[in-house]
């Protein structure tokens, strides 16, 4: 067996024993040890439920806007885990992929990585800027074409729709989506109109 630990790699003492209702084995390296840090992610299910990062292993930084996390993060290197199912144990692809650069990484939100590139990302929060403030339900803004009664609904232009078709399947858009807020009031309208 061997001495390093089963969820990132890094020199480990501690045996650890898995719950047998633990799901998350395939991402898991050979052994039977875990270093201190992954000890304390494995048994608090905080580092599963919360969106957070940790610049030392030791700190838990919980994050309360992920994107605006993401346009002005601490110095690297750094641990960053996203979640929308507040469930998984994606923290586990977190700490195998410790970002080391500001523009370019991988980014994991729940059990997915989304490659992240800050000029392209940059360009997705400006193209949906103008989307956004018409009002367009989220769940419009990750299907493609929107229909015709959707476009005149929110009165949206031929270049907005060629956008969203654009866009429909590249990862940080949905990414960028899911985590995009509204205020109260646009929410509840949204709501609504579900």
């Amino acid at each position: 067996m061997s001495d390093n630990c089963i969820f990132c790699g890094a020199p480990a003492t501690q045996p650890i024993t898995l719950k047998e209702t633990f799901t998350a084995q395939p991402l898991l390296q050979p052994g039977n040890k875990a270093c201190n840090r992954c000890t304390t992610y494995y048994n608090d299910p905080k580092y599963r439920r919360k969106n957070w990062y940790s610049t030392n292993g030791q700190d838990f930084n919980q994050i309360k806007d992920v994107l605006q996390f993401l346009q002005d993060m601490p110095p690297p290197p750094f641990v960053l885990y996203t979640t929308i199912n507040w469930k998984k144990h994606g923290w586990i692809l977190s700490v195998q992929n410790t970002i080391l650069n500001h523009d370019k990484f991988i980014l994991i939100c729940d059990d997915q990585k989304i490659y992240f590139n800050r000029t392209f990302f940059n360009k997705l929060l400006t193209d949906l800027e103008p989307i956004w403030q018409k009002g367009v339900i989220k769940k419009f803004l990750t299907v493609g074409y929107p229909p015709a009664g959707i476009i005149r609904k929110y009165a949206l232009t031929r270049e907005e729709c060629q956008l969203l078709e654009s866009y429909k399947q590249h990862p940080l858009w949905h990414f960028i989506i899911a985590f995009k807020k509204r205020d109260k009031q646009q929410e509840e309208s949204e709501n609504k109109d579900e």
